[in-house]
């Protein structure tokens, strides 16, 4: 569009080319720069995202830990009420003696 624009209103200046350019080029850095930021914004949120799945099977891996612990610390529990009960049993039986 814009060379078709040229012929219609004549030749640019030497000096609208440079600006033309130096714009263009101010752009272009621009769109680097912000593709740049975005890259980095890309590679920032794939780790937080990489970190809270580690840390997500860290938290599950910790919760069955402690349901293992709660069921053979229920068991131990268990255990000694019963050795409790047994050793009540063999009190009173020697008391009647």
């Amino acid at each position: 569009m814009m060379f078709l624009s040229l012929p219609l209103f004549g030749c640019a200046t030497t000096q609208q080319i440079q600006s033309l350019q130096s714009q263009t080029q101010q752009a272009l850095q621009k769109a680097e720069a912000a593709l740049k930021e975005a890259q980095g914004a890309k590679e920032s949120c794939t780790s937080g995202a990489d970190q809270a799945a580690a840390s997500a099977q860290r938290a599950e891996g910790a919760a069955k830990s402690a349901e293992m612990s709660a069921v053979a610390a229920e068991r131990s529990a268990n255990k000694a009420e019963a050795m409790a009960d047994k050793a009540e049993a063999i009190f009173m039986k020697k008391m009647k003696k």
